[in-house]
């Protein structure tokens, strides 16, 4: 039990430190678990005594208490500490969760620079594709005003031609339209679900 890398101890029913292993020693900055300083995310106050794990197994409840900062002489490190009630007091196990907070914190920062980047695009692409919609709507109204008055025939095949390019341009633009508002919606409603 000395040995392994998970922290862990023993407390007696008063909540003495009746043994500490080496991982626990580092992990604490101490070896007593009275003595090690605890600190609250939120408030940077000092944790309440009585809502420590150890505290709480003592009066018989089986506890995971996750973000616990503990301050040592190096700089703070977040823990997870389980304690479980004992005949003797009550025995807890202690995990070092730094690292895997900070690559949680990345990712949530990874995620929301990503969501963002996608409203940007999704703005972008509804402008972009209102600015092309008004002058083809032009050029369509135009070509079939043009198509109305007497032309030769080529004249009515090159006309036709453009009124069949633009019928089509525009349909392209209005799903590009449709799809930035699809994904805007998902962009926007997606993250509150997950």
């Amino acid at each position: 039990l000395e040995d392994l890398p998970l922290g862990l101890a023993l407390v007696d029913p008063d909540g003495r430190t009746v043994w500490i292993n080496q991982a626990a020693r580092s992990l604490l900055g101490t070896d007593d678990l009275a003595r090690a300083s605890f600190l609250q995310e939120a408030t940077g106050e000092s944790y309440p005594a009585d809502a420590l794990p150890h505290a709480l197994a003592l009066r018989g409840e089986r506890v995971v208490v996750n973000d616990i900062y503990a301050s040592r002489d190096d700089g703070t490190t977040i823990l997870e500490i389980s304690a479980s009630p004992v005949t003797s007091g009550a025995f807890l196990s202690i995990r070092d969760i730094t690292q895997r907070r900070e690559i949680e914190d990345e990712l949530a920062r990874t995620r929301d620079e990503a969501l963002r980047s996608a409203r940007v695009k999704t703005e972008f692409l509804a402008n972009v594709s209102h600015e092309i919609r008004t002058p083809l709507n032009g050029v369509l109204g135009s070509t079939g005003l043009l198509l109305g008055t007497p032309l030769t025939p080529e004249q009515r095949d090159f006309a036709e031609l453009i009124r069949s390019s633009g019928e089509t341009l525009l349909s392209l633009v209005n799903d590009v339209l449709d799809l930035s508002r699809v994904e805007g919606f998902l962009t926007e409603h997606l993250p509150q679900v997950g």
